[in-house]
C-alpha cells in the first residue's frame, strides 16, 4: 500500500496488530502468568503510556502510528496544543520546524530501519512561540517473531535545561576567590587531594591560621589532629555525599569548647567529575547558651496560654479587649493596663479598659476610659496607633539627677505602650508602667506576651468574619456578572467573525448563522436544509458528506460552490465537526465553519497565467536548459541548448543525458539524482559536454527538481552554462599560484584554498603540524569532511557570506589525523574572476590551548555559583561612564527583588530601603566614586514588608590609565545574624535583671 494514502483507520488497525505482537511477545516471557493474551496487550498499552520520556511509534515508513500520553505532555509544555489522533499518520520528519531540520531527521529514521541497530541523535527544534529546545533522541527497532523489522520505538528526552545550566555554570567563577575570601562565613575549597584552594578571611579568624599557612597545603597538616569523624566526612564528600550537622561540639587547642553548624559537599567540574570538597562551619556557641536560657521561659508561656483559652472565647472586639486587661492583672503580669481601641474608620484611638491590679481608677486625675484622641494628634498613644512602634517613657522625680549612673540612687517610673498589630494594621494599644529597676523584667514580659497578642488577633479577625463573608456574597455576584458579560463577547466575536459559522441539526438543518449568505436574509435561511445552497448537480454529493460525519463522527474538510442570487459563484472551504449535547454528550448535529476562498480559487488562475510567463522565460532563457527525468531521458530542451550543443530539438528529445554529457554515467551522477529525488540541494557542479561536431566543452550545471511537469512526476531542469574560458583562466591562475608557493611553506600560520565548491586546491605544510594530515591527504578532498559536524551549519552560512564580500574571523572544530578534534581561527576572502567566485583563499591559526584556558575558567565559575548560593551573597557591577549597573542572581534574593523584574534604579532602590539608612548608604557610594571603599550594614525592605539586614561593601576598580572606571562589590544577607545577636543581648538582660527581687508600686503616666 502506498504509505502516503493510509487512512487513520489503517494507522489504527496497524497499531492494534503492533501491540498485539508485542503483548505476544510479552506473553511468551510470562512464568506461571495465567492472564489471557488480551491482557498482555492491556498491559503493553499501560506499559507504553506509562514511559515517563515522550515515546513514538512508527512502521516502517516512519509513519507515526501512536504517541504517549509524555509526549502529549511535552507538547503542551512547548505551548502547543497536540491531540493523539493528530500525530497519527503524520511521517515523524515532519516534528521538525525547519526544512533542514526534517532532512536530516529523515535521514536519521531511514538509516534506524534500514540496520536496525539502536541510534542517537541530539536534535534541536523551536516551538510554534519561537523558543528552541535541544532533544537527545534514541530510537530502536521493533521485531517480529520472524526478525522481521516490523516499526520502531523513538524515545524523547529533553536537554534543554540542561544545556541552559551548563551554559550558565561558566558565568562569573573569575570572582569566585574574592567572595570567598571576604565571605563573612568560615568557607573552606579544598580539591581531591585535600589541599587548600580558597579560605574565607572568616575561616582564618575562626580557626586563627594565616592565609600562607594553608593554601597549597594538606588539610590533615594545617590540622593533624583532625579527629577520625571528619576524616570520614571529608571521604564521603569525594565519594559524592554531602553531610552537615546542626550542632556539633569543637574542642579548641586551649581546652574550651565552641559549638559548630557545618556542612561538607562536593565541589565537580565541568565534565561532571568531583574536583574537591567545600567546607562551610559557622560558631553557635551563643546561640546554644540563648537555648537553654529559654527554657525558663517556659511557665510564663503556660500563663499567657491560660490567658488565651478565657479570653478568645468572645467575638465581640470591646469584650475581647475589657477581659485581656483584667485576666493579664489578675495574673499578676503587670501591675496596671491601659487598653485603647483603634477605630480606622474614623481614625481614633480610644480608652476602653483603665485597671490597676483588678480595680478601675476612679480618681479624677487618672480617669482615662473614654479618652479618644485623633491619629494624627501629638499624644503617645495616637503615636504608637499610627506608627506600630512600641514606645518606652521615663519619668524621673524631681528629687533626684537622672544623670547618676547608679541603680540604687536612681528614682523614677517607666512607662510601657505596645501596638497589637495584624501586619502593619494596628487594632490596639497597650499600656502599662514600672519602677525605673524593672525595665528588663517588664520589657522580658512584654516581649514573652507576643504569642497572646498573636491570639488576640485572631479572635479580632474572627469577629470581623461576617463583613467578610458579606464581601465575598458581593464578589461572588460580581464574578457571576463577569461570566455573563464574558458570554456576550464570545457571541460578539461569533458574530463579528469573518468565517461563516452555522449550527445544524441531525437533519442537516440551519439552527443558527452568525450571518446571512450573499443575497439572503436570516429569516430565509434558518430552518432550510445547507445542502440547498450548493449547485445543484453537487447537491446529493454534499449531503452524503454531512450524512457521513454524522455517522462516523469524524471531522471533515471540503470545497463549496455558492451560486449568489446576483449571478455570481462563491467558493467556500468548510470544515464539519459533531455537535454534542452537553448533558448527555449524545450528537445533536455539526458545527460548521466556511472560509470565503473566492480570491484562492483566483489565486490559482493567476498562477496558471504564472505558468505561460515561465514558459516563455524558458525559450528565452540565455542559459542552455534541459528538462529530463530521474531516469536521464531528455524531455524538452530550449533554443539556446541547441546553439551550444549542435543537436536540433528533435535530435536531443530523442537522447538521454549520457548521450551529450560522458560522465554522466558515473556513481558521482547516479549519486546526485538521488539527492534530488530526496528533495536535497544540490550545488552547481562542473561536467563535459560532447558537442555533435565531436569536440567538447566544459559546462556547468545548476539543477533542480520539478513537481508534477505537465503530468510527467517529479523531472528535474537543468541550467548549462559554457566555462570553457573560465576553465582556462583557473588554470593560468593555478600556475600563478606555484610561483609564490613556497614563499609561503615555512610560516606558522597555514594557508589554504578552496574552490568554489568547497574542494581543497591547497594547503601549505604547515598544517601537518596542526591537523596531523599532509598537504597531499588534504588537497582535492572537501574542507567539510575536517569540520566538527555541530559547526558544518554555521561554515557553509560563513563561506556563503564571505563569496558576498563579507571579512573577519571565525572559529572552528577541526578533526584531527589522531582522531581527535583542535580549535582553529580563520580569516578567508574570495578569489574572483571578473566578479565571479571562482573559490576563496585564508589563513588558519591553532588556539586549542586558549580554548582550554577558556574551560578552566568556566571550572573555577561553577564553583564559585556553588559558594555563592551556600553563603547567600550576591555581587553586583557598576560602570562609571555607562552608568549601567550588573547584578548576579544571588543580587536579587538579597535584596529582594525579583530577577525577571530588572535591576532596580538607584530611584527605586531607594524606595525599599530605611529611611534612616540611605542618606549614609549614598554618601558611601558617593566617596566610593571618588576611591574610597566601603563595607557597611544597611535594611532593606522585601515585598513582605520586612526589614532585612544586608552587609554591602564596594570598591573601586581602576583602568590602566589610574582612573576609576567602575564600582564592583557584595551583599550579604545577615538578618539572621543579626536578630539572634539582639535575641542574646535580650534575652541575657531580661535574665539578668529577672532574677533581682522586684518592689511593688503604684505609679501613673501622661496619656
Amino acid at each position: 500500500m502506498d504509505d502516503a494514502r493510509k487512512t487513520k483507520a489503517q494507522l489504527i488497525e496497524e497499531l492494534a496488530a503492533l501491540r498485539q505482537r508485542v503483548g505476544e511477545d510479552a506473553e511468551k516471557t510470562r512464568v506461571d502468568d495465567k492472564t489471557s493474551p488480551s491482557s498482555s496487550v492491556t498491559d503493553y498499552t499501560r506499559a507504553f503510556d506509562a514511559i515517563p520520556l515522550p515515546a513514538t511509534l512508527i512502521d516502517t515508513d516512519g509513519i507515526v502510528v501512536d504517541v504517549n500520553q509524555a509526549f502529549l505532555d511535552m507538547a503542551h509544555h512547548l505551548e502547543t496544543e497536540v491531540r493523539r489522533e493528530d500525530r497519527i499518520g503524520e511521517h515523524i520528519a515532519s516534528f521538525a520546524a525547519l526544512e533542514e531540520e526534517r532532512t536530516r531527521f529523515k535521514d536519521f529514521i531511514d538509516e534506524l530501519l534500514r540496520t536496525g541497530k539502536t541510534r542517537h541523535l541530539q536534535w534541536a527544534g523551536e516551538n510554534e512561540l519561537g523558543q528552541r529546545h535541544v532533544w537527545n533522541v534514541r530510537a530502536s527497532t521493533l521485531k517480529d517473531a520472524g526478525r522481521q523489522i516490523t516499526g520502531a520505538l523513538v524515545l524523547w528526552e529533553d536537554v534543554t535545561e540542561r544545556k541552559q545550566a551548563e551554559k550558565a555554570l561558566i558565568h562569573s567563577h573569575d570572582l569566585m576567590r574574592y567572595i570567598i575570601e571576604h565571605n563573612r562565613s568560615a568557607i573552606a575549597v579544598h580539591d581531591r587531594e585535600l589541599k587548600y584552594v580558597y579560605v574565607s578571611q572568616h575561616y582564618l579568624d575562626e580557626y586563627r591560621v594565616k592565609d600562607h599557612d594553608v593554601i597549597g597545603k594538606h588539610h590533615y597538616d594545617v590540622f593533624p589532629d583532625l579527629p577520625q569523624k571528619w576524616r570520614d566526612v571529608h571521604q564521603k564528600a569525594l565519594a559524592g555525599e554531602t553531610s552537615s550537622a546542626e550542632d556539633d561540639p569543637y574542642v579548641r587547642e586551649d581546652g574550651t569548647v565552641d559549638w559548630t553548624r557545618w556542612e561538607c559537599r562536593p565541589w565537580y567540574e565541568s565534565d561532571g567529575s568531583i574536583g574537591g570538597i567545600i567546607i562551610y562551619t559557622e560558631i553557635i556557641t551563643e546561640r546554644k547558651q540563648a537555648e537553654e536560657k529559654l527554657r525558663g521561659n517556659e511557665r510564663l508561656l503556660t500563663a499567657f496560654q491560660k490567658i488565651g483559652q478565657t479570653t478568645l472565647s468572645s467575638l465581640c472586639v470591646d469584650q475581647i479587649l475589657e477581659r485581656l486587661a483584667r485576666q493579664i492583672l489578675e495574673a499578676g503580669i503587670f501591675r496596671s493596663l491601659m487598653v485603647a481601641r483603634v477605630d480606622e474608620r474614623t481614625k481614633t484611638v480610644e480608652v476602653v479598659e483603665n485597671t490597676f491590679r483588678g480595680n478601675p481608677i476612679i480618681d479624677e486625675k487618672k480617669k482615662a476610659v473614654g479618652l479618644r484622641y485623633n491619629l494624627d494628634d501629638d499624644n503617645i498613644t495616637a503615636e504608637v496607633a499610627r506608627t506600630g512602634k512600641m514606645q518606652v517613657i521615663e519619668e524621673w522625680d524631681e528629687r533626684f539627677d537622672s544623670r547618676i549612673d547608679s541603680p540604687e540612687l536612681r528614682k523614677g517610673n517607666i512607662s510601657y505602650f505596645v501596638p497589637v498589630k495584624q501586619g502593619d494594621r494596628v487594632l490596639a494599644v497597650l499600656a502599662t508602667g514600672s519602677p525605673i529597676e524593672e525595665k528588663s523584667g517588664i520589657l522580658h514580659r512584654i516581649e514573652m506576651m507576643q504569642p497572646l497578642l498573636d491570639q488576640v488577633v485572631i479572635a479580632l479577625k474572627h469577629a470581623q468574619l461576617y463583613e467578610d463573608i458579606q464581601r465575598e456574597i458581593t464578589e461572588r455576584k460580581k464574578a457571576e456578572e463577569a461570566i455573563r458579560e464574558s458570554e456576550e463577547r464570545l457571541r460578539s466575536v461569533i458574530e463579528t467573525s469573518p468565517d461563516h459559522i452555522l449550527l445544524l441539526d441531525t437533519d442537516l438543518n440551519i439552527q443558527f448563522a452568525n450571518y446571512a449568505s450573499p443575497g439572503l436574509t436570516m429569516e430565509e435561511l434558518i430552518g432550510t436544509p445547507i445542502y440547498l445552497y450548493v449547485e445543484e448537480k453537487n447537491q446529493a454529493e454534499n449531503k452524503a458528506t454531512l450524512e457521513g460525519v454524522l455517522k462516523t463522527e469524524e471531522a471533515v474538510r471540503y470545497e463549496t460552490a455558492y451560486n449568489a442570487p446576483d449571478g455570481n459563484v462563491v467558493y467556500y472551504e468548510t470544515n464539519a465537526v459533531v455537535r454534542r449535547s452537553p448533558d448527555s454528550d449524545a450528537v445533536i448535529g455539526l458545527t460548521l465553519s466556511a472560509r470565503n476562498i473566492t480570491d484562492h480559487k483566483k489565486a490559482e488562475e493567476r498562477l496558471r497565467e504564472s505558468e505561460a510567463k515561465y514558459r516563455i522565460s524558458f525559450n528565452n532563457s540565455r542559459d542552455a536548459i534541459n528538462i529530463f527525468t530521474p531516469e536521464g531521458q531528455i524531455i524538452e530542451v530550449n533554443e539556446e541548448l541547441t546553439r551550444l550543443s549542435g543537436y536540433s530539438e528533435e535530435e536531443l528529445i530523442s537522447m538521454k543525458l549520457v548521450d551529450i554529457y560522458p560522465e554522466s554515467s558515473g556513481s558521482d551522477s547516479r549519486e546526485r539524482i538521488r539527492q534530488m529525488q530526496r528533495e536535497e540541494t544540490l550545488p552547481p557542479f562542473e561536467t563535459i559536454l560532447r558537442k555533435k561536431e565531436g569536440n567538447q566543452i566544459f559546462v556547468e550545471i545548476a539543477v533542480v527538481s520539478l513537481r508534477s511537469y505537465y503530468g510527467q512526476g517529479i523531472v528535474f531542469q537543468g541550467n548549462i552554462r559554457d566555462i570553457t574560458e573560465r576553465k582556462q583562466s583557473l588554470e593560468s591562475l593555478r600556475e600563478s599560484e606555484e610561483k609564490y608557493r613556497a614563499l609561503v611553506e615555512e610560516i606558522n600560520d597555514a594557508l589554504y584554498s578552496v574552490d568554489s565548491h568547497g574542494v581543497i586546491t591547497y594547503a601549505s605544510p604547515v598544517i601537518e603540524s596542526i591537523l596531523g594530515y599532509t598537504s597531499s591527504e588534504l588537497v582535492g578532498h572537501s574542507i567539510a569532511e575536517f569540520f566538527f559536524p555541530e559547526d558544518l551549519p554555521r561554515m557553509e552560512e560563513k563561506t556563503q557570506a564571505i563569496f558576498s564580500g563579507e571579512k573577519g574571523l571565525s572559529e572552528w572544530r577541526m578533526k584531527t589525523k589522531s582522531g581527535g578534534f583542535c580549535w582553529v581561527r580563520t580569516s578567508s576572502h574570495p578569489i574572483l574572476d571578473e566578479n565571479r567566485v571562482l573559490g576563496l583563499r585564508g589563513v588558519l591559526t591553532d588556539i586549542t590551548e586558549s580554548k582550554k584556558s577558556g574551560q578552566e575558567i568556566e571550572r573555577l565559575n561553577e564553583t564559585l555559583e556553588a559558594a555563592q548560593k551556600m553563603a547567600k551573597v550576591g555581587y553586583w557591577r557598576y560602570d562609571i561612564a555607562s552608568q549601567v549597573p550588573t547584578w548576579s542572581d544571588q543580587m536579587f534574593e538579597v535584596c529582594g527583588y525579583r530577577k525577571e523584574d530588572g535591576v532596580p534604579s538607584y530611584e527605586e532602590h531607594k524606595e525599599t530601603w530605611h529611611p534612616d539608612d540611605w542618606e549614609f548608604f549614598d554618601r558611601a557610594v558617593q566617596g566610593c566614586t571618588q576611591g574610597t571603599p566601603y563595607n557597611i550594614v544597611v535594611r532593606i525592605r522585601f515585598p513582605d514588608d520586612i526589614y532585612h539586614h544586608v552587609n554591602t561593601q564596594g570598591f573601586p576598580v581602576y583602568d590602566v590609565k589610574g582612573e576609576i572606571k567602575e564600582l564592583f562589590g557584595t551583599s550579604q544577607d545577615i538578618t539572621q545574624y543579626k536578630r539572634l545577636e539582639e535575641e542574646l543581648r535580650e534575652r541575657g538582660e531580661r535574665y539578668d535583671l529577672g532574677m533581682r527581687a522586684t518592689k511593688d508600686g503604684i505609679y501613673d503616666w501622661n496619656l
